[in-house]
């Protein structure tokens, strides 16, 4: 393939600026695409000895010819994944893996005009052909690319409901969803993928071929979703119309529910759980879209340094590098920034969640000032602050609204203390031993604790948050589903009834009926986090140090027993804190890495 030279990609200073305070026009987006772009021709060119010599010769040419259209191929987010998928494996490469690049070169001499034909292996016995859409595999030319490609122009009805035709002739042959949006004179192209085998490596559940129905549901969501950005949010939706290209759905239950994410590898697609309503698209595309700009920004810009450190981010339920925390905090930035102008028609809801990622947002930034952070990278942090600065000062944010983000705030830290922090065995050995023979807790209780990543999921889904967010957007509805057990069940699936009373604040009802399920179960970190927080309510003080009381619990429990009340023990810790007692925590904190940034979906149901 041919390049133009070895000139480095700078970035304007004047888009620099931009980025750093948490924003970027089109322009901006268009200078990071540039050098992805040239990310994509050096991979390929290291994996050109790998690939298929017939399918790199025939890329090249085609790149030669229309080096424009060829170059917009290379941009896409699926061509991408598949480039990094094999960088990083080119030692054993799969050999399915290499095949792939004679369906890039396939796509790219149809889009150069060239007469050609190439075998296409596939996977299974089917090819997919990027942008386009699969068929079976074998000989391909370039009237059956054409064939295809004008299946996938079509496969989107154009009237406002975005009813969808039939993406397949059913001989094997599907083309990729379309989808489109126009608001306010700006325009959204992007395809809905079902198809590409590597839009999901990072195995978040993407969802199988969908019918014309769920197609026509994005497409209703999309609409209104971006009738709401285009209005409200213009800068962010003429970045995002500048950018994005791809939607990749998630299944709609089991582990993706409620997840959304991004990957480092494919930029201009984003991974979307289906949305509740248009507001959670909204919301959900800005945020996801933030982690593109800042991983693209990255890539040609060092912000930190090597750090091993890991650290607690108020959206994740796992601990976090320097990277995550850095990206976590811009991505919920946009968030943020995305309630503060719905205040003025989202009313309490709005408030409640322009507070939550306010205030942790604002926290992390305080958390990242002292990592190790390249003088790009203060830059960046100090553009972030001077933005959450403004809206601390000039943004005031009801009582109500602030006392509500506060309690999300406190359930989440206490369920990723109880997941992540390990105290010393020994100590809580003799706590144990102390509670079994009916002593105070300690005047000076000095326990070590490790941090140990959980193996339970990084996203780790809340009823209670969604249960509060029911009672604040919809009192009338949250009424009728704490008496309707069937309304229950459909909008809140897992709620119990002490979710239930935790989210009317009759805290001494909900502690009492977490106590009792981690009766039936010990081990349901959610029910201890649920009990340690309404209790906590009710007596007017948390317990400072749960993942203490979940090990002296454990230390109490013998096989086959599910172990003394939980509660009895919780008020036997509170009691020797709120005497004077304390608890001396120290923190080691081992290596992890982590190749792809993902956050619970920031939707109106979540």
């Amino acid at each position: 393939m041919t390049t133009t030279g070895t000139a480095t990609h700078r970035l304007p200073r004047r888009d620099f600026g931009l980025l750093a305070a948490g924003h970027g026009d089109a322009g901006t987006v268009r200078h990071l695409l540039d050098g992805q772009i040239s990310k994509r021709l050096l991979q390929l060119h290291v994996l050109a000895p790998l690939l298929p010599p017939a399918a790199f010769e025939l890329l090249t040419t085609a790149h030669e010819a229309a080096p424009g259209p060829v170059t917009d191929l290379l941009a896409e987010p699926g061509v991408g994944a598949w480039a990094a998928h094999c960088v990083r494996r080119r030692g054993a490469l799969d050999p399915a893996d290499a095949r792939y690049a004679a369906a890039v070169a396939a796509v790219a001499a149809h889009r150069a005009g060239l007469d050609f034909r190439i075998d296409v292996p596939g996977r299974d016995g089917v090819a997919y052909l990027p942008t386009l859409g699969r068929r079976p595999a074998g000989t391909v030319t370039g009237a059956d690319v054409a064939v295809l490609a004008t299946m996938a122009e079509d496969s989107t009805g154009p009237g406002a409901s975005g009813s969808a035709h039939a993406a397949g002739t059913g001989d094997g042959v599907e083309a990729v969803w379309r989808l489109r949006a126009t608001a306010g004179g700006l325009t959204v192209h992007l395809a809905l993928d079902d198809l590409d085998p590597y839009r999901d490596l990072h195995g978040l559940g993407a969802a199988p071929r969908l019918t014309a129905d769920e197609v026509a549901s994005w497409q209703d969501r999309l609409h209104a979703g971006w009738d709401m950005l285009v209005a409200d949010h213009r800068p962010y939706a003429e970045a995002i119309a500048a950018g994005l290209r791809t939607l990749v759905p998630l299944r709609a239950d089991g582990n993706s529910h409620g997840v959304n994410a991004t990957s480092m590898d494919a930029f201009g697609a984003v991974l979307l759980s289906p949305p509740a309503d248009a507001a959670g698209l909204a919301v959900a595309v800005v945020h996801e879209f933030q982690h593109a700009k800042l991983g693209a920004l990255m890539d040609l810009i060092p912000l930190h340094e090597h750090d091993t450190s890991l650290y607690y981010a108020p959206w994740r339920d796992d601990p976090r590098p320097l990277d995550g925390l850095l990206h976590g905090a811009y991505a919920f930035l946009g968030v943020a920034d995305f309630w503060r102008v719905r205040r003025s028609t989202g009313g309490l809801y709005a408030q409640f969640e322009f507070a939550r990622w306010r205030e942790r947002v604002s926290r992390v930034l305080e958390v990242l000032a002292t990592g190790r952070l390249t003088e790009d990278g203060r830059t960046v942090l100090a553009g972030m602050r001077d933005t959450m600065g403004r809206w601390w000062s000039e943004e005031p944010v009801p009582d109500a609204a602030k006392a509500l983000a506060a309690d999300a705030a406190e359930d989440h830290q206490i369920g990723w203390r109880l997941r992540n922090l390990r105290p010393d065995r020994v100590a809580v050995a003799a706590l144990a031993a102390r509670y079994a023979r009916g002593e105070d807790w300690p005047e000076r209780a000095a326990v070590d604790t490790e941090t140990v990543p959980s193996t339970s999921r990084a996203l780790v889904h809340n009823v209670r948050l969604d249960l509060t967010g029911l009672r604040i957007a919809d009192p009338g509805r949250f009424v009728r589903l704490s008496v309707d057990p069937a309304e229950q069940a459909r909008l809140v699936p897992g709620a119990t009834a002490a979710d239930l009373a935790h989210a009317r604040a009759d805290y001494p009802v909900a502690a009492a009926g977490y106590r009792d399920l981690l009766r039936e179960d010990p081990e349901r970190v959610e029910h201890w986090a649920g009990m340690v927080l309404a209790e906590g309510h009710a007596a007017g003080e948390t317990c400072p140090t749960p993942e203490l009381l979940l090990a002296v619990h454990r230390a109490l429990r013998r096989p086959a027993e599910t172990g003394p009340d939980p509660l009895a023990v919780l008020r036997w810790m509170s009691a020797g804190h709120n005497a004077g007692g304390s608890t001396r925590m120290n923190a080691r904190l081992p290596d992890t890495a982590d190749c792809v940034t993902g956050c619970a979906a920031p939707s109106t149901s979540r």
